[in-house]
């Protein structure tokens, strides 16, 4: 399957815009399949180091398996929640939605501090820039959380109609394709 990259960004950008949340889509293994949106401070910097990016990655694909074991939410390696929502094509999985970089609740002080020291050594990271970044990590509050669970679902929904006009779409042109073969048959001297 081709995978409609440039109609899902574009929903994911608009989800990411409205939510203020940070969303990707990944296939079944935890590839992204789209440029990651509006990622918060702590998880740009993250990203903008090889080993860093590289953990985010693992973090993803680790999501995926446990979303295809049924899991809706899980925590990356610097300490963030992401929820999925499965991504179907013809009734057949084919990826995640992923909403996430957040906190459920406020961290620890003194834990996060422990945690974004690691993760400055880690990934060679500068631990003051990573410490101000994370002020910015949001909290959903339980009042909003059971929202937020939604929402996911509801992007998943609407990739999915994309890919079923885009599946009906493709129908139509080999049943075009076909009528065509048969009338330049016909009409063969």
């Amino acid at each position: 399957m081709i995978f409609p990259v440039h109609c899902v960004q574009a929903i994911q950008d608009l989800f990411s815009e409205v939510s203020q949340m940070s969303a990707l889509v990944v296939d079944m293994d935890g590839e992204p399949l789209t440029q990651l949106s509006h990622p918060c401070a702590f998880c740009q910097a993250m990203l903008g180091s090889p080993s860093g990016r590289q953990a985010c990655r693992e973090s993803w694909r680790a999501f995926a398996r446990l979303s295809a074991g049924g899991r809706r939410s899980s925590t990356c390696h610097a300490g963030l929640q992401y929820l999925a929502a499965p991504i179907r094509d013809d009734g057949a999985p084919v990826g995640w939605f992923l909403v996430g970089q957040f906190y459920l609740q406020a961290p620890e002080p003194t834990q996060q501090a422990a945690t974004i020291q690691s993760l400055a050594q880690q990934h060679s990271l500068s631990q003051e820039t990573l410490l101000q970044a994370a002020a910015s990590i949001p909290i959903i509050e339980n009042v909003r959380q059971t929202q937020v669970e939604d929402w996911p679902l509801a992007a998943a929904r609407a990739v999915e109609s994309i890919l079923r006009e885009r599946t009906s779409f493709i129908k139509r042109l080999k049943q075009i394709a076909s009528l065509t073969q048969l009338t330049s048959q016909e009409f063969v001297p």
